[in-house]
C-alpha cells in the first residue's frame, strides 16, 4: 500500500468535541451530538485552551517585536487585545545588545525618580483588557530600539469548523483535556472523572515534550 505523501492533517474543533462527548458518553455509537452538546462543548474547550496559557509560554504564540522609543518619553501604550505579556527585552545599539529588566508594578512603583535619564535598564508592562504600556526607567536620553517579545493569547474557537491555535501533536491533550472538563455535567463517578483527568495530564505532558525547544547538553569532568 503507497503513503499519502500529504502532511496536512489537523483536527479541527468539530473533531475535538465529538471526540471528548464520545469519552463521557455523550452520545451513542451510530448517532450525533446534540447541536446543544456540540455548542456547550466548544464553550468548554475555549475554557481549557485558555486555562493552559496559565500554565506556560507555548512556543508558537510569540513573536518578536520592536519599539522605537525617544528621548524624554517613559511610556509608550499600543493598542492590542491579543498580547498578554513580554519577554526577552534588550536595546540594540551598533549591534550589541544591552538587556533591559522586565520588572514588577510593585517594584516600578517603587524608583523614586522616574524622571532621570539615560539608556534604559527596566520595563514595567502594564495590561487592560484592550491595551498594554511599556514603561521604562530609565527615561530614553536618545532614540533608542527596544526589542521584545510578545507573548500572544490563543486564538478563540469561535466556530465548531474553527482549527484550535495548537500543533497537531496536542490533539489528543486537547480531546482528552475536553472530555476531563465535561466529565461532572455527564454524571461520570468520580472514580472515572479521575481517570479522565490523570489521562488529560499524561497527554499534556506529552505534547509539552513534544512541542518544547531544544539544544545540545555538554557535560565536561572537572578538574582535580
Amino acid at each position: 500500500m503507497a503513503v499519502s505523501a500529504s502532511w496536512d492533517w489537523i483536527a479541527t474543533a468539530n473533531m475535538i468535541c465529538r471526540g471528548a462527548l464520545r469519552k463521557v458518553g455523550g452520545y451513542a455509537t451510530g448517532q450525533n451530538p446534540t447541536a446543544e452538546q456540540m455548542a456547550e462543548a466548544l464553550e468548554a474547550l475555549n475554557v481549557v485552551q485558555m486555562g493552559w496559557q496559565n500554565e506556560g509560554i507555548f512556543l508558537w504564540t510569540i513573536a518578536e517585536t520592536t519599539k522605537t522609543i525617544t528621548d524624554g518619553t517613559s511610556s509608550y501604550l499600543t493598542t492590542s487585545v491579543k498580547v498578554i505579556g513580554i519577554s526577552n527585552c534588550f536595546i540594540r545599539i551598533s549591534n550589541h545588545d544591552y538587556p533591559v529588566q522586565l520588572i514588577t508594578r510593585e517594584e516600578y512603583k517603587n524608583i523614586s525618580d522616574k524622571s532621570l535619564e539615560g539608556r534604559p535598564t527596566k520595563v514595567y508592562f502594564s495590561k487592560t483588557l484592550t491595551d498594554y504600556t511599556l514603561n521604562f526607567w530609565y527615561t530614553p536620553d536618545q532614540t533608542y530600539t527596544f526589542h521584545y517579545t510578545q507573548i500572544i493569547r490563543l486564538q478563540d474557537l469561535d466556530n465548531i469548523a474553527n482549527n484550535p491555535d495548537f500543533p497537531v501533536e496536542w490533539t489528543q491533550a486537547l480531546i482528552y483535556g475536553l472530555a476531563a472538563e465535561l466529565a461532572p455535567e455527564y454524571g461520570l463517578p468520580i472514580a472515572e472523572r479521575q481517570d479522565l483527568r490523570n489521562e488529560s495530564l499524561i497527554k499534556r505532558q506529552s505534547a509539552w515534550f513534544g512541542t518544547k525547544e531544544t539544544g545540545s547538553f555538554y557535560m565536561s569532568p572537572k578538574k582535580r
